[in-house]
């Protein structure tokens, strides 16, 4: 199965000027797997900017944005899984 390239995330959670962007991926075999990239954007004049840097009062926002993007993920896990493992009944 071909990997498809792609910038778009597939889940974006955003809280007070920081973003968790979720972007699936795919192994050689087709197989799911999720990265996160958390970042925080700012107005410089006229222009919008991001950084990987962050002040000590962005931290519980890191936190509850990584907590987010987390359970996204093991939910997106489960329904993989789930799509792959047929019923028993």
């Amino acid at each position: 199965m071909p990997k498809e390239k792609s910038n778009t995330p597939i889940k974006s959670i955003r809280m007070r000027g920081i973003s968790a962007s979720i972007f699936e991926n795919r192994t050689d075999r087709g197989t799911p797997f999720y990265k996160v990239v958390l970042v925080r954007t700012y107005k410089d004049g006229e222009e919008f900017k991001s950084t990987p840097t962050y002040s000590r009062d962005d931290i519980p926002i890191l936190v509850h944005l990584a907590n987010q993007a987390w359970d996204f993920v093991l939910q997106k896990e489960r329904e993989n899984h789930a799509e792959t493992q047929p019923d028993i009944d």
